[in-house]
């Protein structure tokens, strides 16, 4: 990914796609469900989120579980965000990008570390820090 590192749109779509397949997938699911509830005002949907323990679908959790998880994955995502922006934002892993694509491959970069693996700049020139951040949170 790293020949994509200024090409700051498709980081952005694939953003979202790496976190609501990977760990968000539970509270997207819930969230789908909900919605389709309240549009469709079939009575399935309502019993599908009042029942899901019955249903042995283990990725279809309670509604506070699904708070928690996504609290706790956008909040990890916030500390490793802030800690990478400030430690790397004029390292040589960051230069000859411009300030929007710097943030937007920070995004990229701490997202990428939990969820996916995929990286676009070169670890090598990471600051030990952040690689300790990195480790941490994987």
């Amino acid at each position: 990914m790293a020949v994509f590192n200024k090409n700051s749109g498709l980081l952005l779509l694939l953003i979202p796609l790496i976190l609501f397949g990977n760990t968000l997938y539970g509270p997207c699911l819930r969230l789908v469900i909900w919605v389709l509830e309240m549009v469709t005002k079939i009575e399935e949907f309502g019993y599908l989120l009042k029942n899901y323990g019955e249903l042995g679908y283990d990725h279809l959790l309670s509604g506070m579980n699904c708070l928690c998880l996504a609290a706790t994955v956008f909040g990890f995502i916030l500390v490793q965000f802030v800690l990478f922006c400030s430690l790397e934002w004029n390292s040589e892993a960051l230069s000859g990008l411009n300030s929007y694509q710097k943030v937007v491959g920070s995004l990229f970069e701490v997202v990428n570390s939990r969820h996916s693996g995929e990286y676009v700049v070169d670890l090598s020139l990471l600051s030990p820090a952040i690689l300790v951040v990195f480790i941490v949170m994987m």
